[in-house]
């Protein structure tokens, strides 16, 4: 399965908002993360197939206007029997966890390489896609964008433009 590794700036007085919505589609399934504010509280969630975990940071408010690094991790184990997913803000560990996946469920013949089939990261605003994709936002976020500065973004290592 592909790691997910994103890295990104944000600045925001926002009390709600999607920050950002990233997510990996495979031959053999597919796994997808996702943070945003809620009532001023930065929220975690994320996904390897079997169920969906969410982590909240339930002390302390990002939205103070000050600029904020983000970093959004979710890799597998080697034998790919669990994932794990961790955030970090300002290079310290706000939230981790990890969960088991459907990987380990397929019968051994049916362990070949994975191939991607597609990718897709969705940075602040309310995503327009498929259904499929989008983990479930919750009542007070349908509808609802990021209003904020998002800038300086990497993925897996590599700088990538937000606005080209």
């Amino acid at each position: 399965m592909l790691p997910m590794h994103i890295q990104l700036k944000v600045r925001t007085r926002a009390t709600n908002g999607l920050i950002m919505l990233a997510a990996a589609q495979g031959t053999k399934g597919g796994h997808k993360k996702k943070i945003f504010l809620q009532k001023k509280i930065m929220q975690f969630q994320f996904s390897c197939g079997l169920q969906t975990k969410k982590m909240s940071e339930l002390k302390k408010t990002v939205n103070t206007g000050h600029e904020i690094t983000i970093r959004a991790e979710l890799d597998f184990s080697r034998n790919y029997t669990h994932c794990n997913a961790s955030l970090l803000v300002n290079d310290t560990l706000a939230m981790s966890g990890d969960q088991p996946t459907w990987l380990k469920l397929l019968p051994p013949r049916l362990h070949t390489p994975e191939v991607i089939l597609n990718t897709w990261l969705h940075l602040g605003g309310a995503p327009q896609a498929p259904i499929g994709l989008i983990i479930e936002l919750p009542p007070a976020q349908s509808g609802t964008g990021f209003t904020g500065c998002l800038h300086t973004l990497r993925i897996n290592g590599q700088a990538r433009e937000i606005f080209g």
